[in-house]
């Protein structure tokens, strides 16, 4: 059975978003056999290195990785947030290839903070174009840019979308597939697995960690109470949506997507 990668995790330092300690995390791939583990942040890098050593010390390849969010216009545009007359911030994971890579995604996380800082951190396409070499991007989460302008701007909209990171990234980007038990999905993938076949762009599997147990999903919903100010008790709180949110064995990965074996 071929070793899976989770290439989409939200470490401690997603802020008040998620609960995965590296030291653990890291442990779980290499008892997995996981040859390599992506940390991709909430707009920010601060674990790179923390995370870099301590992937190193389990004997697992670190790469290091970036969830970006994408200002709805220009990242220079700080307009009324609670308007409703603008989309929300979407988003994308970075990954970097190499020591290029690695510094790009630097660069990108700095404009973010220094140039498009709205209640986060953010960057837009023109940001991408001067600095996606030697990236791979994926196409993210329910937060997606492509996923979001799905359910919200329909098929032509978010096939525009792809077409756009096609001719920007070539080969270098990938559909993102996920199957954590969240509704929404199950329109999402289907889309996606048709479009990169006409698109000829290859689609990939992630599970959008959260936390590294499934136990550990409580924690990750105080987090967010704590940072939303609301309480467990609350039924108008945020949630993930599921408790699958957590580093699966590869095992469980291939099962999962064994009718689209590619991703």
């Amino acid at each position: 059975m071929s070793s899976f990668v989770h290439l989409h995790v939200h470490s401690q330092y997603s802020l008040l978003e998620a609960c995965c300690r590296f030291d653990e995390i890291c442990s779980r791939a290499a008892a997995d056999g996981m040859p390599a583990l992506a940390i991709t942040d909430y707009g920010n890098m601060f674990g790179a290195i923390e995370f870099y050593f301590a992937a190193q010390k389990h004997g697992v390849k670190p790469i290091l990785g970036l969830e970006v969010y994408l200002a709805p216009g220009s990242r220079h545009e700080k307009g009324d947030r609670k308007s409703g007359a603008k989309k929300p911030n979407r988003r994308l994971v970075l990954l970097a290839q190499n020591y290029q890579g690695y510094q790009n995604l630097c660069q990108i996380s700095s404009i973010g903070y220094k140039e498009g800082f709205y209640y986060k951190p953010r960057i837009d396409d023109e940001v991408l174009e001067q600095f996606s070499s030697d990236l791979i991007v994926l196409s993210g989460g329910l937060g997606g840019d492509i996923p979001w302008t799905l359910q919200n701007e329909g098929e032509e909209a978010a096939r525009e979308r792809i077409q756009f990171y096609k001719n920007l990234l070539g080969d270098r980007f990938y559909l993102e597939l996920n199957r954590t038990g969240v509704a929404a999905w199950d329109q999402i993938n289907p889309f996606l697995i048709q479009a990169g076949k006409d698109f000829g762009v290859p689609v990939v599997a992630t599970n959008d960690v959260h936390y590294a147990k499934q136990e550990d999903q409580i924690a990750q919903e105080v987090l967010i109470c704590i940072g939303s100010n609301k309480t467990l008790q609350d039924e108008s709180r945020y949630r993930l949506g599921s408790d699958q949110f957590y580093i699966k064995n590869s095992e469980l990965m291939t099962s999962l997507f064994k009718d689209v074996p590619e991703a």
